[in-house]
């Protein structure tokens, strides 16, 4: 009779069934089942383990360092930059620039105005010289271009362009109170091309040299064309 009372009859209340049966049905009620995983089996209902997420760094736990060096081809970079785009150095001292340098990279320090016409001018100048040297040694043949024009200050100067065929700025020279005459830009056109080798020219374009005056550079080499905006001559 116990026994169908455990096995057989759901509705009998739990005095009339045995302790033994109690235990076990409520502990069977608790119990999860686990599908069992063998090699090469499939199963569609597999139990997914969740990935912990970790919560990202603020942007205030990150910590930006520079070196002295980093610092340095940085200032230099951007010189560079400024320069190239004709930018005025009172750039770099602008309160919403230094504020936008700030959020781009904590750790960089902008170089004052002076530093930026100092220092930095010149080490750029150095290196766009030793560039520009490079260039027109590695040429086999050169074009001198020259023009003269005021600066803002009103002072004449006269310029010197090198083509290898790229040209590049190689010079100006201040005539002071010198006119520009054909004959002071000959003997200026005379001194670049010798610092730089007159056998390695073959030909000068200016507008204001004359023929005659030209001559002067044609007797050192085997052969210069003389070019005008007007005026084309070949002098031998």
């Amino acid at each position: 009779m116990q026994n169908y009372l455990d096995k057989e009859c759901l509705g009998a209340p739990d005095n009339a069934k045995s302790k033994k049966n109690i235990n076990l049905q409520g502990s069977t009620t608790s119990t999860i089942y686990t599908p069992t995983i063998t090699p090469n089996t499939t199963h569609t209902n597999i139990p997914v383990k969740r990935i912990k997420i970790t919560k990202t760094s603020k942007i205030e736990n990150f910590i930006d360092r520079i070196s002295e060096e980093e610092q340095d081809d940085l200032e230099f970079q951007l010189a560079q930059a400024l320069f190239s785009a004709g930018v005025p150095f009172a750039f770099v001292e602008n309160p919403l620039v230094i504020q936008f340098f700030k959020c781009l990279r904590p750790s960089f320090k902008l170089p004052n105005r002076r530093k930026l016409a100092g220092d930095l001018l010149n080490d750029v100048y150095d290196e766009v010289k030793l560039q520009t040297d490079e260039q027109i040694s590695k040429a086999k043949t050169l074009c001198m271009v020259s023009d003269g024009w005021s600066n803002i200050n009103r002072e004449s100067v006269q310029n010197f362009i090198i083509c290898t065929p790229k040209p590049v700025f190689f010079n100006a020279t201040f005539s002071g109170e010198e006119s520009h005459t054909g004959e002071w830009i000959s003997n200026e056109i005379i001194q670049q091309m010798e610092a730089i080798g007159v056998q390695k020219f073959s030909a000068v374009i200016t507008d204001t040299a004359s023929i005659d005056e030209i001559k002067t550079i044609v007797e050192n080499s085997k052969m210069i064309w003389w070019l005008s905006p007007i005026n084309h001559t070949n002098i031998k």
